[in-house]
């Protein structure tokens, strides 16, 4: 018995399982009494068999179908069923239909649902709820409850791909093809989200930077773009002011779609907010934490940002402290401000230069000697004083950075030419010789 049985589960089609089942009944549940051994069987396909991978995936005659024919065998009524079922009267006869039967191969079926605890494998369970399942849709449509066909036709396309593909093919006005897109991702991304950042109180969101990424993963480029424009316009807030820098230092450890997604929102953020100091803070720290072989995107969406605000002497001294592993993103962002912003520029650098005679006059030497000649930085007279000011001071300081104080050198020796020729050597006047007495 235990090898015929192993046999229908394991190696027999789900849609054959009919005839191996009244064979089976034939060679096993013919002899009286059947009752007890129903219930050991029930028993043995809740707890003892479990199912293969292989099995599973080769649609075998799944534990909850064998439930099914062993509970209907104490519960079948008319004579077609009975016939149909077990193909002779003499087996019929073999299984009682009393109560205590009835009552004997539920109480095995069920028996991990009344008497469970946290120990008890899912898998106990599975066969019993799974025959539940199947049962509720049958009875519904049976009684005409179901208003919609769509969890029948869930169900058939997940349980049974066949039935579901050919009741598809009688009924094609009912099967209305379904918008484009996952209608319940792009609720959830435009307008659930959004209304949690709009109205949820800081203290219920604590993972503001967990949310964000969890948005942008299932966020197409569409629905960014509309997250984007909806920034734009004000209708809700993501980035509050002590939460920006924890999002963006979290997102140097994310993928790089979600890296530049995080940016195009933070990016339209700052738009809307008139480039607040809150985001300026967050992208010092940003920079001094990011590595810029790693953090492409994080860069790229710095870059985006810095060119567009006026720098104050903190954001000035953070990107002029960058190492070289960052060229040319400093001399790019300070070429930039030098065009929208050159007096605030050329007063930071002058007041660096004159003032810190230390590292950070060493560090504007740096990013300077990258820079070209023609920058309207380098050809300020009060910059060029501080830096001539600066090789007298410390003469290594030239040394260092040759090609910036050679073009001052150069651009010095063309004024000093430029001004020993411009005017003509006057000529002493012409002494007449004095008359001869």
């Amino acid at each position: 018995m235990h090898e015929q049985l192993r046999f229908v589960l394991d190696k027999v089609a789900h849609v054959s399982a009919h005839r191996y089942q009244k064979w089976f009944q034939a060679s096993f549940l013919h002899v009286q009494p059947s009752d007890g051994r129903i219930a050991d069987i029930v028993r043995f396909v809740c707890v003892v068999h479990q199912p293969t991978n292989q099995a599973v995936e080769a649609k075998m005659t799944p534990r909850y179908h064998i439930l099914g024919w062993l509970l209907l065998l104490k519960y079948a009524r008319s004579d077609a069923t009975r016939a149909s079922l077990l193909h002779s009267t003499d087996g019929w006869r073999c299984c009682s239909k009393s109560p205590s039967a009835k009552a004997r191969v539920l109480h095995a079926m069920f028996f991990d649902f009344f008497n469970y605890s946290q120990d008890v494998p899912v898998l106990h369970l599975e066969p019993a709820m799974m025959l539940l399942v199947s049962a509720a849709i049958s009875a519904l449509i049976k009684v005409g409850m179901m208003r919609n066909l769509v969890p029948l036709v869930d169900y058939l396309h997940e349980f049974n791909p066949t039935l579901g593909k050919q009741c598809q093919d009688l009924l094609p006005a009912h099967f209305n093809a379904r918008p484009p897109g996952n209608v319940a991702v792009e609720t959830t991304c435009l307008r659930v989200v959004p209304y949690l950042f709009q109205h949820a109180p800081a203290a219920y969101m604590p993972r503001v930077d967990a949310l964000v990424r969890a948005l942008i993963s299932v966020a197409t480029p569409t629905m960014l773009a509309k997250l984007s424009m909806r920034l734009l316009l004000k209708d809700f807030s993501m980035f509050r002011d002590h939460q920006i820098t924890n999002v963006l230092l979290s997102s140097l450890q994310w993928n790089s779609w979600e890296q530049w997604g995080v940016w195009e929102l933070v990016a339209s953020e700052w738009e809307a907010k008139k480039k607040d100091k809150a985001t300026v803070a967050a992208l010092r720290k940003v920079l001094a934490c990011l590595d810029p072989h790693t953090h492409g995107e994080a860069l790229s969406g710095i870059l985006r940002l810095l060119v567009q605000v006026t720098p104050d002497m903190a954001l000035f001294h953070c990107v002029m402290k960058l190492s070289d592993a960052f060229d040319p993103f400093p001399c790019s962002v300070l070429s930039i401000w030098s065009d929208k912003a050159l007096a605030t520029v050329q007063s930071f650098l002058v007041v660096v230069l004159r003032e810190n005679h230390g590292k950070d006059a060493l560090d504007v030497c740096r990013q300077l000697n990258k820079m070209p000649p023609t920058n309207a930085l380098l050809q300020d007279s009060d910059i060029r004083a501080a830096l001539l000011s600066l090789v007298g001071n410390d003469p290594s300081t030239g040394e260092s950075f040759p090609v910036l104080f050679g073009q001052l050198a150069s651009a010095a020796d063309t004024t000093t030419a430029t001004s020993s020729h411009g005017d003509p050597v006057a000529k002493k006047p012409r002494l007449d010789p004095p008359p001869s007495l």
